[in-house]
């Protein structure tokens, strides 16, 4: 079976020899780049599953690349690559519809998870969760929401009437587990309803229960339950963005 290519985007010869031979070690085959251009031809003529992308780059940065990519539906997962961990950088690169966000010191075991993470197929499953935190206009909210689709590694929600900004950690529960969750991004589904796409912050910990195909109809909004999880509403107001890790890891 032929190894699978990865992507390089760096300028730091010292980095860009490391972080090669960490793919290596992890059995695939990576392909350098010093430039925006010199990736875009990579990307345009070869089958690479995962780019790792210094954030400045000569004649551009990650963000062309991801802003390329997408008008022509390259929809190669981008790692941005910055030289210190930097929470505003951080937030900005989730916005922007980055992958994951890393600073060195560069560990194959942070890799490994990144890797993981990509190459874990998500499954077509609908639970029913309630998603709690603090919305784009600051206040705190809880609602019943659907997945659409799951993995250990997150999952895409549906259903939202409140709209959450990407880097903002939010709360899920499933089968009466709770899990802290990233939100990625942010698609407006309908007139009055949005889909999310969110990252597990705990590895290891899956909120999901049984993974079977469930036919869910529409949760009615059950008060005494709220008032049950009003405990959630005052957790919610606490601060929960700062992350102590940024490499994937990370946990609130």
């Amino acid at each position: 079976m032929t190894a699978s290519q990865i992507l390089i985007a760096h300028t730091e010869p010292q980095t860009l020899q490391s972080l090669e031979q960490i793919f290596t070690d992890c059995q695939l085959i990576p392909l350098a780049a010093h430039t925006v251009n010199q990736a875009q031809q990579i990307l345009s003529t070869q089958p690479v599953i995962l780019t790792l992308c210094e954030r400045n780059l000569p004649a551009g940065g990650y963000g062309e690349l991801l802003r390329w990519g997408k008008d022509r539906g390259i929809s190669t997962p981008l790692v941005v690559s910055s030289r210190s961990i930097d929470e505003s950088e951080y937030l900005e690169a989730m916005q922007r519809g980055a992958f994951d966000y890393i600073a060195p010191p560069y560990q194959r075991t942070d890799i490994e998870l990144i890797l993981r993470r990509c190459r874990e197929p998500r499954r077509d499953v609908i639970l029913p969760v309630q998603v709690y935190g603090t919305n784009a206009d600051g206040l705190p909210f809880l609602q019943f929401a659907n997945t659409h689709n799951i993995s250990s590694e997150g999952a895409r929600l549906c259903g939202l009437n409140h709209k959450c900004e990407p880097g903002t950690v939010i709360g899920v529960r499933c089968h009466e587990k709770d899990g802290h969750f990233r939100v990625v991004w942010v698609r407006k589904s309908g007139s009055e309803s949005y889909e999310i796409g969110v990252h597990n912050l705990t590895p290891g910990h899956a909120i999901w229960g049984l993974v079977g195909v469930v036919t869910v109809t529409a949760n009615p909004l059950n008060q005494k339950l709220i008032h049950q999880e009003a405990s959630w509403l005052n957790a919610a107001k606490r601060p929960v963005s700062k992350l102590t890790t940024w490499n994937g890891n990370a946990r609130c």
